[in-house]
């Protein structure tokens, strides 16, 4: 392993669904998204000025993907249950391997973001690691399976160190994940990088909770958590950090969503009952003027939210003729991007929307040969 050095960037702000400074003049340049196969791969999409999509290529990982168990075999969409399995974070991403209980790191070339180069993949010390958070020389990995709970490294352009000690919940699971018991789903950092939130999505018999960790003056995250059980809320899922508040906007997929106050989570400040909602499990929030977007799995539905007051503004139908969108990011001009399927068939495909005004708009959808219902995360360049 290299010598570490420090990683000398500006704070991020961790708003939409990357981890990635978004640099404000430009939209994306790039898509990702994970295979989750085995082997893995990362896809790496093209994207141009008007929010058009382009060329791909895939690269391999080191690892393997994985699945968690549900009542008829794997699950397949989402085989994670998870938001943030890929994560760009500066010129780097990260992504997790399920399967083979590791962490792959790739350096991203600004002048050609498609074209991606693997620095390393790096074993865990959790089962079946479907969720990453990263803030400057700190990477978190969230743990569905057994142990479940999360571990956190250093890192630096040359690799990423050794975990520490699993913080760890008792969910009585297995490796692959039990769908049926409670279920790690995100793990961000908030609070202008001072928390460590992790969120677990419930079961029938137990509801699911919001952990959070303190992070110190030197980066280091706190092994006492604290855990909250939201009033009234079973199954906290994806979740995103609202800029310049302690507010969080969280997936909620039994009832649509809701809006968390990290410093006390027990009490949701607003909840968001969606419409006709199937599977909302991923959030994300706009740049220019701050919404709350909830794409949906099972239809073909985006939800934007006001924020911080969580009515509902819109809803919004797209005709790209996918059945729902799953993992999606939002770059810095408000254009989603998504992960989806269509209702015909397996393979994967990746949507371009126009968030940026009242009226959304299709932009793209095309097919990306060679993915399937297993893949799974999604981030953005720059």
């Amino acid at each position: 392993m290299h010598h570490f050095t420090a990683l000398l960037s500006s704070v991020a702000l961790l708003v939409g669904a990357t981890a990635s400074p978004l640099d404000f003049k430009h939209g994306a340049k790039a898509v990702y998204f994970q295979s989750n196969k085995s082997p893995n791969a990362i896809a790496a999409v093209k994207v141009h000025p008007s929010g058009k999509l382009g060329n791909y290529s895939f690269y391999a990982t080191g690892g393997h993907g994985g699945a968690e168990i549900g009542s008829t075999g794997p699950d397949a969409p989402d085989p994670l249950g998870s938001q943030h399995s890929v994560v760009v974070y500066e010129d780097f991403l990260f992504t997790t391997n399920a399967g083979s209980n590791d962490i792959s790191l790739f350096s991203i070339p600004c002048n050609d973001p498609t074209s991606l180069s693997l620095v390393g993949t790096y074993p865990v010390n959790g089962g079946f690691p479907n969720t990453i958070a990263v803030k400057r020389d700190t990477v978190c990995v969230g743990y569905a399976g057994s142990p479940a709970g999360i571990s956190c490294a250093k890192w630096d352009s040359h690799g990423v160190g050794k975990f520490d000690t699993v913080r760890e919940f008792d969910l009585h699971q297995s490796n692959p994940p039990n769908a049926s018991l409670i279920l790690v789903s995100d793990a961000v950092f908030a609070r202008d990088d001072s928390l460590l939130v992790v969120t677990a999505r419930g079961s029938s018999q137990t509801p699911g909770f919001v952990a959070t960790y303190e992070v110190g003056w030197e980066g280091e995250v706190s092994d006492k958590a604290g855990i909250a059980v939201p009033a009234g809320l079973n199954s906290s899922f994806g979740i995103v950090p609202i800029p310049e508040t302690t507010l969080a906007f969280v997936a909620e997929p039994e009832l649509g969503g809701y809006i968390l106050d990290v410093n006390n989570p027990e009490r949701p400040v607003a909840k968001i009952a969606v419409p006709g909602q199937k599977a909302i499990c991923w959030s994300a929030v706009t740049h220019r003027y701050p919404t709350g977007l909830f794409p949906d799995a099972g239809t073909n539905t985006i939800t934007q939210v006001e924020l911080p007051s969580g009515r509902i503004a819109q809803q919004w139908n797209s005709t790209n003729g996918n059945k729902g969108q799953l993992d999606f990011s939002v770059d810095a001009t408000d254009k989603f991007f998504a992960l989806a399927f269509s209702p015909k068939d397996s393979i994967a495909r990746v949507a371009s929307i126009d968030v940026s005004g009242r009226h959304f708009r299709d932009i793209d959808n095309i097919v990306i040969a060679g993915a399937d219902t297993s893949a799974q995360g999604f981030a953005i360049y720059p």
